[in-house]
């Protein structure tokens, strides 16, 4: 005897949810140098602002999100040195999420780059990185820093890496005495 899907068949089928669609990002940063407070030397700053898109706008995300950091700096050849960062959330109105990113920094790898883990909460729209760096020979002005980040969802994994940010548009012109 045939089986079929039930009384009614295809009529006893649930509806099929909608595929949710892929989440996209952008990164867009900028650079340039400042003197430390405490020391007085020469540091690089670099600023980044991750926002999150579904179809071309930018949204909130619907649910908790998780994505793999590689932050790699430039030295032209002499070690440039995270001297530290902050991530900020942000929701789509562009106040601030409290606890809404969650950065974990996992290691050094051995070509130097800083890479981790980002935990971003349900309703965060963008996230803001700062960073400074420095070197033990002094900046040149020829430093840069690019940020790429890695998500893996059903649709594979996407991976965006951020233009090379360097200290300015004049190099250490662009730094104070």
């Amino acid at each position: 005897k045939p089986i079929t899907l039930g009384d009614d068949g295809l009529d006893d089928c649930p509806p099929v949810p909608p595929v949710p669609a892929q989440l996209e990002f952008t990164i867009l940063g900028d650079g340039f140098c400042v003197t430390e407070r405490d020391s007085g030397e020469q540091i690089g700053v670099a600023g980044f602002a991750i926002e999150f898109e579904e179809d071309g706008q930018k949204v909130e995300l619907s649910d908790a999100e998780e994505l793999s950091y590689v932050l790699s700096g430039n030295g032209k050849g002499d070690e440039f040195e995270l001297v530290d960062q902050a991530w900020k959330a942000y929701d789509v109105a562009g106040a601030e999420v409290v606890g809404g990113v969650d950065a974990e920094l996992g290691a050094v790898d051995g070509d130097g780059n800083y890479v981790g883990t980002l935990k971003v909460s349900k309703g965060v729209a963008s996230v803001k990185l700062a960073g400074s760096w420095k070197k033990e020979e002094g900046l040149t002005g020829d430093e840069s820093v690019v940020l790429t980040l890695t998500h893996q969802s059903g649709y594979g994994g996407l991976t965006i890496e951020s233009e090379p940010i360097t200290l300015g548009d004049d190099g250490l012109d662009d730094c104070p005495p």
